[in-house]
């Protein structure tokens, strides 16, 4: 089943990547093959004429076709966390034929993106690679892409895979592992992500179409870096719920063995309707708008994204910006003299994003108190992470100016207004004061334990003359253990943000 699954996606690739004419050249004219050949039209479309959202619909509704088909295939294996554990020897083996410092779902991922390369899956517009960096060069000549989309480099599937990983799989698949079926396993999980990528990625197409439809409306919204509104001006309730019924129903049929008697009942469904809802809801329409707001964020070049120190190529604050956000965003960096700027730049809608250093492996983690009470008090959130490794000695703004020695990984935190979609894969930054009594910290730290919280990291730091502490704890803010243990919590500190 294994090797079978690979020709066919193999042969697949290699089909859908050959050189096509224009759809209207060589496509008959019924309601299949224009649906069918609705990607490509897309892609391949004149840049001169403006895109339409009715352009779009049947591709999003293929897509819908194609993740709750994927779900199905994925659901009658059980999770198998052994394919996502990195270095197990029971999937991996002793080491000598692999890299044991990745999972097994990774190590496949990645080699099924590099065969997929060859026949330049990856030159497409409309496709994003979970590991871009390790891609060949294509075998085919290139094809010429009309530029529908604006420049970027918008890339969220590391989200992806843990929001698929953290909070889907669970809920589709039967716990417990079959070793016998890892290699189906994993093939089942790569059709998931794949589909769950093309479509969240797709808001570009979609962010481009209602941009050309109303450019004065959002590019007012941009040049403000008003992020909350560009949100509500992309989010349309009516056409949502629409899609969720659509999911649902759908899911509702395709998930139903059909016997002689006709279909069976619904608890017989593969995937329950309800999760496929869900999933939709909660993750697949608000990552796709998240998307969205990226996009037209750099759509114009304006100011959008706030650095502490210099834009010199050499910062290692500027670099971790063109790494999260693309290359495309030189021109929409603006230096702030420090950190606490960048943040009062963010908050003032001045910029959208800004990029803080928090911790560094030589100097340790950021220890300014005033600075770390920002990151709670402040109307902003952590939206994401970025690690790099420092290869230069750049002075590094927030860790006092020093050099920094080659080889220092460095973690900065991308803050903005938009509060990010829970993945499952989330981290929650709080400050809270004690009480002068023996054990008051223990008692608040107990909150987290009862919870079944865990506890990354935890500062004792002076503001003024008042003792503060910042702790990072695992989970989303808007989760029901955070949000119980931050209620428990207000009942026991002195203050808490």
């Amino acid at each position: 089943i294994f090797f079978r699954d690979v020709f066919l996606r193999v042969c697949f690739s290699w089909f859908w990547g050959l050189p096509c004419a224009p759809a209207e050249t060589h496509i008959p004219m019924d309601g299949t093959a224009k649906r069918q050949s609705s990607a490509s039209s897309i892609v391949f479309r004149e840049s001169t004429e403006p895109l339409k959202l009715d352009e779009f619909r049947d591709q999003l509704i293929r897509q819908e076709e194609t993740i709750i088909f994927a779900l199905i295939e994925r659901s009658q294996f059980p999770v198998n966390a052994e394919v996502y554990t990195a270095g197990h020897r029971e999937v991996l083996g002793d080491g000598s034929k692999v890299d044991m410092n990745i999972s097994f779902l990774d190590l496949m991922l990645r080699e099924t993106e590099k065969l997929h390369a060859h026949v330049r899956r990856y030159t497409s517009p409309d496709e994003a690679a979970f590991f871009p960096q390790d891609l060949p060069a294509p075998i085919l000549p290139a094809l010429h892409y009309p530029r529908v989309l604006h420049p970027n480099s918008i890339n969220i599937n590391g989200r992806v895979k843990s929001l698929y990983l953290e909070s889907i799989l669970p809920k589709i698949s039967p716990p417990g592992s079959i070793n016998s079926t890892y290699g189906s396993t994993t093939v089942a999980d790569i059709a998931v992500l794949q589909a769950l990528s093309k479509r969240i990625h797709f808001g570009k197409f979609i962010a481009e179409a209602k941009f050309q439809a109303e450019p004065e409306l959002y590019q007012q919204l941009i040049r403000a870096n008003d992020a909350e509104g560009i949100m509500r001006t992309l989010t349309k309730p009516a056409v949502e719920e629409r899609v969720l019924q659509r999911v649902e129903e759908k899911a509702r049929t395709f998930g139903r063995d059909v016997t002689d008697a006709g279909p069976m009942s619904e608890e017989h469904c593969k995937v329950p309707p309800a999760v496929i809802r869900e999933l939709y809801r909660d993750y697949v329409i608000p990552m796709t708008k998240e998307v969205q707001v990226m996009y037209l964020l750099q759509r114009i070049h304006h100011n959008s994204i706030a650095i502490p120190g210099p834009c010199d190529p050499t910062s290692p604050a500027y670099q971790a910006a063109l790494q999260h956000f693309g290359p495309e965003v030189k021109d929409n960096i603006t230096s702030c003299q420090g950190a606490t700027e960048v943040f009062q730049a963010v908050m003032a809608n001045q910029v959208c994003y800004g990029v803080i250093l928090m911790e560094d492996s030589a100097a340790g983690a950021l220890q300014h108190a005033s600075l770390l009470s920002l990151f709670c008090t402040a109307k902003v959130v952590i939206s994401d992470e970025v690690f790099r490794t420092d290869a230069t000695t750049a002075p590094t703004p927030g860790l006092g100016g020093a050099h920094q020695p080659p080889g220092n990984t460095q973690r900065f935190v991308i803050i903005s207004k938009v509060q990010g979609v829970a993945t499952g894969n989330d981290k929650t930054a709080l400050c809270f004061g004690l009480s002068h009594k023996p054990g008051a910290l223990r008692d608040c730290l107990n909150v987290f334990c009862r919870y079944d919280i865990n506890v990354l990291s935890v500062q004792s730091l002076t503001l003024g003359e008042k003792p503060i502490i910042f702790a990072e704890v695992q989970g989303h803010s808007t989760e029901a253990p955070i949000q119980s243990a931050m209620k428990d919590l207000g009942g026991l500190a002195t203050f808490l943000e």
